[in-house]
């Protein structure tokens, strides 16, 4: 088990048809919960898909909507968590 930290900058990709790609790499054990947010609203509705390759950690927020109406900042944050069962 080992804490959970970002292997790369987050990073972000406008595409042609006007989405934006956000990616994120991160490493941790157990395996990390990473969550995007922009102006303090996690972004988990049906307007963004979000998809992990468990296999390196890599976790990616497509944004359907156009970049312009949602200029500010993004933030990412990382982070592990264990429940444990005492018998």
């Amino acid at each position: 088990m080992y804490p959970p930290f970002f292997d790369a900058p987050p990073s972000l990709l406008r595409k042609p048809d006007g989405s934006v790609l956000f990616e994120c790499i991160c490493s941790g054990s157990p395996q990390p919960k990473i969550q995007w947010f922009f102006k303090d609203k996690e972004l988990n509705d049906d307007r963004h898909v979000q998809k992990i390759k468990k296999s390196v950690g890599k976790w990616t927020v497509t944004m359907i909507m156009k970049f312009t109406a949602n200029l500010g900042p993004y933030v990412t944050d990382c982070y592990c968590y264990i429940v444990m069962h005492l018998v």
